[in-house]
């Protein structure tokens, strides 16, 4: 079946989709192909006429302005003078005048200038005036109020500053709500123009399919064009031959027509009139053999029009030919005999062997199922092993990744025992053993330093490894009675809700009517302070980074 895809894009809605089809739509790609190019032609031939239309008017527009310049060169001032009408003093030096025209010119033009002059200074001594009236009205303002022209001043600036301010404001909130608007817009600008271009790309693949499809089909048109060209051309050489035997055999059957009408020239007898009147015997005879030609004529005349012969000596080789294709019908009809008792016996041979194949088929039939059964079996397994394996890598990568960073949290808790291996390799083997717990605790104060930690899992472990190493070293030393005491304490309390937590977890206690009393020891290190100083550790180490 088409789907509508395929109807869109061929324009069919019929599965018959044959060669002519192809090669009316190949054709139709071709003439607007045409059709483009001759628009292409029209528009260059219209570019081409404005562009010499231009060059013409510049060419004009050159001819005028060199005329222009080799006049002023020679001393011509026909054109330069209405050129220079807006302008005077061009105008007069330039202008073709009397020296009385001139003085008249130039006095006229001194004159209208005095006057301007002369308005400027009167408007310039009243402009003066009221500047010193105004300054006079200042200095008395500014005498009287000064304190309060000061004070003014300042809130006049304030006011400004604040003015200034608020329409920056305002400015930049109309800025923002128009460059929200903007983005919006842009955003669905996008979107559109994303649909668009999937849209364009989908039509850019069809008419790529299109384009090869109708390449294909040109290409398979073309070599059936060649295919019936060469049949043609054999079928041109067969028609020739036939041609040149045909008048080969027409011109050997008209020089046997005229030899034969030669023949029967001179077996009539031409009897002269004095021969005619001595006929006796005979009449008879001559009649019969009138009847008979002309009942051979009307014959004649019988065959020419059911074999379509204009002339008489165009009869027998029309027959000689029919008996030719005669002879060819009758050895094809026995050939195409031979050739069904062929086929029919083939076709008896076919209908054993398949009755044959039936009967064999049906047990191996049977196995190739069972064998389709196991096969789809296997592949089941194979699917369900690929399932499990792939849970288990999950799996497998989730704890190697919980290991990691555990790992990670170790060594930044351990970030304070890189100090003190200097401390350790300086104090020989038997005083190291010797650390007092008061020297551990001035140690830790020092603020340590965070390197960059390393990934791989082997690495980690080893720097672990190392570190608590050291940290068991470290532990060695003597504690006194009161330490030893309270680090046994706090071993057991640990220990103590470390169980409770297991078998209880994090259950409220219910209110009873026996309570137990519980002794705050201030010198031991309850767990949200110990928390409390790694968390300062860690921030400490990394502000330092």
């Amino acid at each position: 079946m088409l789907t509508s895809k395929q109807i869109k894009i061929h324009k069919m809605s019929d599965e018959r989709w044959t060669t002519r089809d192809k090669i009316n739509q190949y054709r139709g790609v071709l003439k607007l192909y045409a059709r483009d190019k001759k628009i292409r032609a029209s528009e260059l031939t219209k570019l081409k006429q404005r562009v010499f239309k231009n060059l013409k008017s510049l060419q004009t527009d050159v001819r005028e302005y060199r005329d222009i310049v080799t006049q002023i060169v020679t001393g011509n001032k026909i054109r330069l003078i209405p050129i220079l009408q807006r302008y005077d003093n061009f105008h007069l030096a330039f202008g073709q005048l009397d020296s009385d025209e001139l003085h008249n010119r130039i006095y006229q033009n001194s004159e209208l200038y005095h006057r301007k002059l002369d308005k400027l200074r009167y408007e310039k001594e009243k402009l003066a005036k009221k500047f010193f009236d105004l300054q006079l009205e200042k200095c008395l303002l500014m005498e009287e109020e000064n304190k309060e022209v000061q004070t003014d001043c300042f809130v006049q600036r304030l006011v400004a500053y604040l003015q200034r301010s608020t329409s920056k404001e305002n400015g930049v909130k109309s800025i923002g709500v128009t460059y929200l608007t903007i983005i919006n817009i842009l955003k669905n600008d996008a979107i559109y123009f994303d649909a668009l271009l999937k849209a364009i790309k989908d039509d850019k693949k069809d008419q790529c399919k299109v384009i090869v499809k109708t390449t294909i089909m040109g290409q398979l048109v073309a070599e059936n064009v060649d295919d019936l060209k060469q049949k043609y051309k054999l079928m041109t050489t067969d028609v020739l031959k036939n041609m040149k035997e045909r008048e080969r055999t027409l011109i050997i059957t008209r020089e046997r027509v005229a030899d034969l009408w030669e023949y029967a020239k001179s077996l009539v007898r031409i009897e002269s009139d004095t021969m005619f009147a001595r006929k006796s015997i005979g009449n008879d005879e001559n009649v019969q053999l009138e009847n008979q030609l002309k009942r051979l004529e009307e014959i004649c005349d019988i065959l020419k029009e059911n074999v379509l012969v204009r002339s008489y000596n165009e009869l027998f080789p029309r027959l000689e030919e029919q008996m030719r294709q005669k002879t060819r019908l009758i050895n094809q009809f026995n050939y195409n005999i031979k050739e069904r008792d062929d086929l029919l016996s083939k076709k008896e041979e076919a209908l054993a062997v398949l009755e044959n194949l039936e009967h064999t088929m049906v047990a191996t039939t049977t196995q190739y199922r069972i064998d389709k059964k196991v096969m789809l079996e296997e592949i089941e397994i194979q699917k369900k092993r690929i399932i499990e394996y792939k849970d288990q890598r999950r799996s497998h990568g989730e704890l190697s990744i919980k290991i990691i960073a555990t790992l990670q949290n170790m060594l930044l808790m351990l970030i304070c025992i890189k100090q003190l291996k200097g401390i350790l390799k300086v104090t020989p083997k038997k005083q190291a053993k010797l650390v007092t717990a008061e020297e551990f605790e001035i140690d830790e104060t020092v603020e340590p330093v965070l390197e960059k930690i390393d990934t791989d899992v082997v690495t980690l472990l080893t720097e672990v490894t190392q570190l608590m190493g050291i940290l068991l070293g470290m532990s060695n030393f003597e504690f006194d009675k009161e330490k030893n005491e309270r680090a046994r304490q706090l071993y057991q309390t640990y220990i103590a809700d470390y169980i409770s937590n297991l078998k209880f977890g994090n259950d409220v206690v219910e209110p009873a009517l026996i309570v137990e009393h519980e002794i705050v020891d201030p010198n031991v290190l309850t767990r949200t302070d110990v928390k409390n100083q790694s968390r300062k550790v860690v921030e400490a180490n990394l502000k330092l980074d």
